[in-house]
């Protein structure tokens, strides 16, 4: 073996270290040059690769480089959502902190650029908390849990018109007085809106131009009489689908179009037809009506239906969902096929 020189052994190391260096400027001026992300797909590509994403990948996602993250916080904020009904039951600590959260997100939300991100909003208010925690004193800071959910019930109720693109909003166990049924209308771009469970005193008034509206259980906590009032809340000059449960505020809201014309609704669903006479006045508002589903209508004979619904009432009718004496009354002398065995569903030919 032969025996190197110590000036030989220098030699060597210096070339190795400069060897490593070098290696090491090259990775780290690499790593410095983005990687041009947008010129290998566009962003509509990039997009529909994130669909089935959860927002956990997407936060991930977002933190890879500037382009990624301005496609993934609209992703990320543009559907919110709290309930405070499905809250842990007995844990009074876990619901302070739960509802903090949720008080904090909204503020932050609604003060901030993000707020034009939102596009969909569902609240599911709980007034009963703030009762069960004045009935449950003996507990130590149980009051906590009421006065944090008024902060984020606050937080929601007195921002919501800032949502300036808000597109869907499905709320539960509102009141929609005045103040808040001006809030609603200011937004412009709503297209579609689901109350359940609310009390709306405030009968008239400025119309919600939408293209989709959901009501059920409405009125079940008012404590006003409202039954004989019609209830005048969505304009039918651009409805497309109608959805109500026949309790509460159905026939004030049939009565509150007064004869008016649906020239988009092509979708109606009613259950629980109390007053069988408004609704056959009511179809007769909708020609362009393709899809219906009326349930638990009242019985009547053939004969007596005949006599009130015209053979071309809704001649675009196309699937309906009602018992049998309707289907034949709405559809007389047309062909149909029945395409569901567990309920009257045909679809007409």
């Amino acid at each position: 073996m032969g025996v190197h020189h110590p000036s030989d052994m220098g030699t060597r190391r210096y070339r190795i270290l400069t060897w490593v260096h070098s290696t090491l400027s090259i990775r780290t001026t690499m790593s410095s040059v983005p990687i041009p992300y947008l010129a290998m797909l566009p962003s509509e590509i990039w997009l529909a690769s994130w669909t089935l994403c959860s927002a956990r990948q997407l936060r991930r996602l977002s933190l890879v480089c500037h382009l990624f993250r301005s496609l993934c916080l609209p992703l990320l904020f543009q559907t919110q959502s709290v309930d405070a009904n499905n809250l842990t039951r007995g844990d009074w600590v876990a619901n302070v902190h739960r509802l903090h959260r949720a008080a904090v997100r909204l503020e932050r939300i609604a003060d901030g650029p993000r707020v034009r991100m939102v596009r969909s909003w569902t609240f599911a208010a709980n007034g009963s908390l703030v009762v069960m925690s004045r009935f449950q004193s003996h507990i130590a800071n149980i009051g906590m849990v009421g006065a944090m959910y008024e902060r984020v019930f606050t937080a929601f109720s007195s921002t919501l018109g800032r949502y300036q693109r808000l597109r869907s909003l499905n709320i539960r166990g509102f009141l929609i007085d005045k103040p808040f049924r001006d809030t609603l209308v200011s937004l412009p771009m709503l297209e579609e809106v689901t109350l359940g469970s609310c009390d709306i005193p405030a009968r008239d008034g400025a119309l919600l131009n939408l293209k989709f509206f959901s009501m059920y259980h409405t009125g079940g906590l008012r404590t006003k009489d409202f039954s004989e009032e019609s209830l005048e809340l969505v304009s039918p000059g651009r409805l497309q689908t109608l959805k109500i449960d026949g309790w509460g505020d159905t026939i004030p809201l049939m009565a509150g179009f007064c004869g008016q014309r649906f020239s988009h609704l092509t979708q109606l669903c009613v259950d629980n037809i109390f007053d069988l006479n408004l609704f056959l006045r009511f179809l007769t508002q909708c020609p362009k009506l393709q899809s219906l589903s009326a349930e638990e209508v009242p019985s009547v004979s053939r004969t007596s239906l005949s006599s009130h619904v015209h053979p071309e009432t809704i001649p675009l009718l196309r699937s309906i969902d009602a018992s049998l004496d309707l289907v034949q009354a709405l559809t007389p002398n047309r062909p149909r096929s029945r395409c569901h065995s567990a309920a009257w569903r045909f679809i007409i030919c």
